[in-house]
């Protein structure tokens, strides 16, 4: 079998228009494309061929009462996965990263039960509005995140752990470090800079003076 160059599939969005009161939009995946690797060693420069079952498309409808949308996606091979979101939100307005859930913590879980008698002894405040969250949890699932290269899901899970404990050092410095791996160094430092206010720490010291370099 000859091996083959294999092209990622893209998105192409064909932008909406309005056959009524309700907005219609209505989207064509470009299917992905294959290329012999013989004929690239050959130098020739082949048309793409679509890695899928002739012209044949599935079209996904949806409607929420508010939006009717349309999705023509070629059958493919391959196989491939389509999200649609379908509120509207400004275009100003940053993507929202993965919403995590963090389990609150049980009777058994004495882990936490000493994170979080550390927190309070040091007279940091906690956010009884905010929903309950393990420390211990939300450190195996952030330790997790971040192995798997998910930084979007890791700075979802800091963000919750601090909604509800919004002092806890321990999470303000990994909060730096997330922010440091999305390349969002000003707000990294910013993150540094409020844990070694509530809790100094000769290695965050390090690294911020290595930032300011």
């Amino acid at each position: 079998m000859r091996s083959k160059f294999i092209f990622g599939m893209s998105s192409l969005f064909l932008g909406a228009c309005s056959t009524s009161e309700k907005p219609y939009t209505h989207y064509l995946i470009d299917p992905t494309v294959v290329i012999d690797e013989a004929l690239v060693d050959q130098g020739e420069t082949p048309l793409p061929r679509e890695q899928g079952t002739g012209d044949r498309t599935i079209k996904a409808r949806w409607n929420d009462g508010k939006t009717y949308t349309e999705v023509e996606i070629p059958v493919l091979s391959s196989g491939q996965r389509i999200v649609i979101e379908h509120e509207a939100k400004p275009a100003d307005m940053k993507k929202r990263g993965p919403e995590p859930v963090l389990p609150a913590p049980s009777v058994s879980d004495s882990s936490h039960f000493l994170m979080l008698n550390a927190y309070l002894a040091k007279g940091l405040t906690e956010n009884t509005k905010a929903p309950e969250v393990s420390l211990s949890q939300a450190r195996i699932k952030l330790d997790e995140a971040v192995r798997a290269r998910n930084y979007s899901l890791a700075l979802a899970i800091v963000e919750k752990v601090l909604n509800r404990y919004p002092s806890h050092p321990e999470f303000l410095r990994a909060k730096g470090s997330v922010l440091l791996l999305l390349g969002e160094k000003e707000k990294a430092l910013e993150s540094y800079e409020t844990a070694q206010d509530i809790e100094f720490d000769p290695s965050v010291e390090r690294k911020l003076r290595e930032l300011d370099r």
